[in-house]
């Protein structure tokens, strides 16, 4: 069994690596014959307008981002005038609407659920073939910014035929948003798992520490995600304040697995700086982020204090 076991860590060490360089040597393909626009001008809402080159991030402060910006597009028709046309966005972190010759193709509403600033997302639209002209064309996508300090992101955009732009869609598609899923409903087996086994093994500290972890992670990590959607963007601030006891639960985890036990310290932080951040979320006030980090150092001083005692 020596060897078995052996074999069973290089293989996971082997997989692990493998899926670590993957990103750097593995690249979803382009669209091959469409017409790639990476030139826009780009438009602040209550700003002046300039030519951007693509892809294009905005860094701005909160108190200096527009509330929408703007990117329009100007290109000839590419292919036939029989020829079914798509525009294939390969990413973008904000929710769009778009626009073709004054006709609205997409509102906000449309975009995917998964779009959002921690989260890009691809898009493909089929263009109205009776408003194309053979030249001159004009395309506005409009990025909705939302109060976020995370850059907005857009990225080149491809104009061509089905055949050109639905099969890099389709791949990064499934790498961009069907992983997620997948990612998303095997955090939730995991956490369920560890619950069930914590009721089986109710003294186990590992288990317990484990349970609490994923189901806190689980909540925050849902939670961050779905409060990019304009319809329940209110409740970002209640999630946001969960992680703090999510980083506690990750050190407490930790220092079990490696046999050293965890501190009181950290137990009670986990649960009173939340309730202590609740009124900053209630409130909406802008020190709640000083707030988060001020007393999380406090009870980690506190918590480290018990670790060398």
């Amino acid at each position: 069994m020596t060897w078995l076991h052996k074999l069973g860590w290089t293989a996971l060490a082997i997989a692990t690596l493998a899926a670590t360089a993957a990103p750097d040597v593995l690249s979803i393909p382009v669209p091959v014959g469409a017409l790639k626009v990476d030139r826009a001008t780009y438009e602040p809402e209550g700003q002046p307008a300039t030519d951007v080159t693509l892809p294009h991030a905005v860094y701005l402060r909160l108190n200096q981002m527009a509330p929408v910006s703007r990117y329009t597009f100007t290109f000839d028709r590419p292919g036939t005038s029989a020829d079914s046309t798509f525009l294939y966005i390969p990413s973008v972190n904000r929710r769009i609407a778009i626009s073709f010759n004054g006709e609205i193709l997409l509102g906000f509403e449309s975009s995917a659920f998964w779009t959002g600033p921690l989260s890009s997302t691809p898009v493909v639209v089929q263009l109205p073939r009776l408003t194309m002209a053979a030249t001159g064309n004009r395309l506005t996508v409009t990025l909705d910014n939302g109060p976020y300090v995370v850059p907005s992101f857009l990225s080149p955009v491809y104009i061509g035929n089905e055949a050109a732009v639905m099969s890099p869609y389709k791949w990064r598609n499934f790498v961009a948003t069907q992983m997620k899923i997948m990612a998303v409903a095997g955090h939730m087996l995991l956490g369920f798992g560890l619950i069930f086994a914590y009721f089986f093994r109710p003294n186990d500290d590992l288990f317990r520490w484990l349970a609490t972890f994923n189901v806190v992670s689980l909540v925050v990590a849902n939670g961050m995600l779905a409060g990019y959607d304009a319809s329940l963007s209110q409740l970002l601030p209640y999630f946001i304040i969960l992680c703090p006891t999510m980083g506690l639960g990750f050190v407490a985890t930790t220092l079990t697995i490696i046999n050293i036990r965890v501190p009181r310290g950290i137990a009670i932080a986990a649960i009173v700086i939340p309730i202590l951040l609740l009124p900053f979320a209630i409130f909406d006030s802008p020190s709640a982020r000083a707030v988060t980090v001020g007393v999380t150092v406090i009870f980690l001083a506190v918590s480290y204090g018990h670790l060398e005692k």
